[in-house]
């Protein structure tokens, strides 16, 4: 099993949102952990620098920015090669991506995205291929397949989020998203008073066993 993950963000903070506590995780499992932005949104100005502070709290060994206008939903078929290509060479055993009853258009475009991707490798005969796992950001996972205990690295994550300071201006992010892990946390997970990220696994498409998942992610 190589220790590499991909994470598909629609915007920058999607990604400390929604799985910056896994990430945090991981990093200190040694493993490497690619954030593949696709959208730069109209204030990528304010938001790459804020990007690239929140990867450095979550270790994130490379990003890569699509660069795709906000709103231009069409032009993601141009990048599925691309991302499907970087996927096989960089050898990654998860891909991350938001879940396909998020209400944000251009969140269910990563999902979309993330199933291009997966069909490929399906289609290409590549064994083995990513396990797909879905995050939550504006929607809840009706039915978590997966839940991460975060509690031992909640500070990070809120650092992490407390990085885009221009989009905390307008809403109070930390709080819903840390309300919403602690909600897991409480009625899922079983950890009362502490935290917890859901994911739903994507089982339809193959990929590797994920019986190792949470033994591989270690409690710094």
């Amino acid at each position: 099993m190589n220790k590499t993950a991909i994470v598909l963000a629609p915007h920058a903070d999607d990604e400390s949102l929604g799985c910056g506590g896994t990430l945090l995780r991981l990093k200190y499992c040694d493993w490497k952990v690619h954030i593949i932005l696709i959208f730069k949104g109209k204030d990528w100005q304010d938001r790459e620098k804020e990007f690239e502070a929140a990867g450095k709290i979550l270790g994130v060994f490379s990003h890569r920015v699509l660069g795709i206008e906000a709103g231009m939903i069409a032009a993601i078929e141009h990048y599925i090669d691309e991302v499907f290509m970087f996927s096989v060479s960089s050898g990654a055993s998860v891909l991350f991506a938001p879940h396909p009853a998020e209400v944000d258009k251009e969140h269910l475009v990563a999902n979309e995205l993330a199933n291009q991707v997966m069909a490929k490798y399906r289609f290409s005969g590549i064994d083995p291929c990513p396990a797909l796992l879905e995050y939550e950001v504006w929607d809840t996972i009706s039915r978590p397949d997966i839940m991460v205990n975060i509690s031992n690295v909640e500070g990070g994550k809120r650092k992490a989020i407390r990085a885009y300071k221009s989009q905390l201006k307008t809403k109070d992010y930390e709080k819903a998203i840390l309300s919403l892990n602690a909600y897991r946390g409480i009625m899922y997970a079983d950890i009362e008073n502490q935290y917890a990220e859901a994911f739903k696994v994507r089982k339809d498409h193959g990929g590797q066993s994920l019986s190792w998942f949470k033994e591989s992610i270690c409690t710094p």
